[in-house]
């Protein structure tokens, strides 16, 4: 796995160049934005990433949770405000284009009516190769005290007695390539 420290420089939407690669863990650390992502992809990586105005330099950060804290899941990818959490990262993986259209094309209320018009169109745009799905799980290092102020409260729930959830491989998220959910939180 190799490190990129991201910048933007230009842009900000990071989706359609997170779709060259499938999988990566990006990482919001006090001082910047991280992307962690295997040596077979940094090349797309950085080459996807440079056409949408983030620019991404190999550096050696070090991207493990401080000890002392506790760890919370992240239930949307609402960006917190700055220095809330000492760690926040995102795990993602491509979601391929068999499963991405049957998750678009599904029944809605409990089977009972069909696909929308909304999830016929996001079908089409998956087929067509204009949007790729990720799935995605967050999780976050903070106090105790950082934990429970509002904003926190709304966007991370404390893992308290599952701990192997982190180590877990649960990508329960779901966001679009073309969602700037991703970009927000990552450079906010």
């Amino acid at each position: 796995m190799t490190v990129l420290r991201l910048r933007p420089s230009a842009g900000a939407l990071i989706g359609p160049a997170l779709a060259a690669v499938t999988d990566a863990v990006l990482v919001r650390h006090g001082d910047g934005a991280y992307a962690d992502v295997p040596v077979a992809a940094v090349w797309q990586l950085t080459r996807a990433l440079a056409y949408a105005g983030i620019s991404a330099e190999p550096c050696d950060a070090e991207l493990a949770p401080p000890p002392g804290l506790l760890v919370a899941r992240g239930m949307d990818l609402s960006p917190l405000p700055s220095g809330l959490v000492a760690l926040d990262l995102v795990r993602i993986q491509r979601i391929h284009l068999g499963p991405a259209t049957r998750e678009a094309l599904r029944r809605r209320c409990a089977g009972l009516l069909p696909a929308g018009a909304a999830a016929r169109a996001r079908c089409h745009a998956l087929l067509r190769g204009e949007i790729v799905l990720f799935a995605w799980a967050r999780h976050a290092w903070a106090s105790r005290s950082a934990l429970r102020c509002a904003p926190a409260r709304t966007t991370l729930r404390p893992i308290v007695f599952d701990r192997d959830a982190v180590a877990r491989r649960e990508l329960l998220g779901r966001t679009s390539s073309r969602d700037e959910a991703i970009g927000r939180w990552l450079f906010a």
